[in-house]
């Protein structure tokens, strides 16, 4: 089993779009494991949880700007 998987996979694994995982990375409240030799956004375990987290603080209102702020702090 792989350990990474590149951007289209985490966003088809998550239920979100490249473009959403992008914004996140844009907003600093994201980012890949690393970043391939070919340029690929690859992501791991950490990423999926880090990921979930975001959404479901989302879901429940918390802005991005919040997110970013309360994830400095830790």
């Amino acid at each position: 089993m792989k350990k990474e998987i590149t951007i289209s996979e985490f966003a088809k694994l998550m239920g979100v779009s490249v473009h959403q995982i992008r914004y996140f990375e844009e907003k600093g409240v994201l980012f890949p494991s690393y970043i391939d030799e070919n340029q690929y956004r690859m992501y791991g375990i950490n990423e999926i949880y880090r990921l979930a987290h975001i959404l479901l603080l989302r879901k429940v209102g918390l802005p991005v700007k919040a997110i970013r702020e309360w994830s400095e702090e830790g």
